[in-house]
């Protein structure tokens, strides 16, 4: 787990990770704004973990990755959550995550409701996404989306 930097708290959502360390379109900016960002203290869950092997091994699947880069990626992705405060989840997080899936009007995925459920019990006030969608729902639920893009 990385030391506390500074009191503003960013929770990492796994398309900005995953922009990190693979070929996407946002790939430059994503690496700009994390440059910039080494004063802010980035805060991230273990359920990064597991969305970022699965985005990996898709990206396999679909021949965006070879064998040999998958393994190279997942390394570089794990160096990077090492400069994050990772933080457990809790059980209040999932139910937290069920109300806001239950909100027809924020149109979130149970993963991405679990991210922002977890963002705003840990204390996050920003949260670094690409995905359009969640970042509606993050402003909708008082957090500020930063701009990636």
């Amino acid at each position: 787990m990385a030391a506390a930097k500074g009191a503003l708290r960013i929770y990492l959502d796994t398309s900005v990770l995953l922009a990190m360390i693979c070929p996407e379109p946002d790939t430059q900016g994503v690496l700009s704004w994390y440059r910039q960002s080494q004063q802010a203290t980035l805060v991230s869950t273990p359920w990064i973990r597991t969305e970022l092997s699965s985005a990996l091994g898709i990206k396999r699947r679909t021949q965006q990755l070879s064998d040999a880069e998958v393994p190279l990626a997942w390394h570089a992705g794990q160096r990077i959550l090492q400069t994050t405060v990772c933080e457990a989840l809790v059980s209040a997080d999932f139910d937290a995550a069920a109300d806001f899936c239950a909100e027809h009007a924020l149109k979130l995925r149970g993963p991405d409701a679990l991210h922002l459920a977890a963002a705003r019990r840990l204390g996050c006030t920003e949260i670094a996404t690409l995905d359009e969608l969640m970042s509606v729902a993050a402003v909708r639920l008082g957090l500020v989306a930063l701009a990636l893009k």
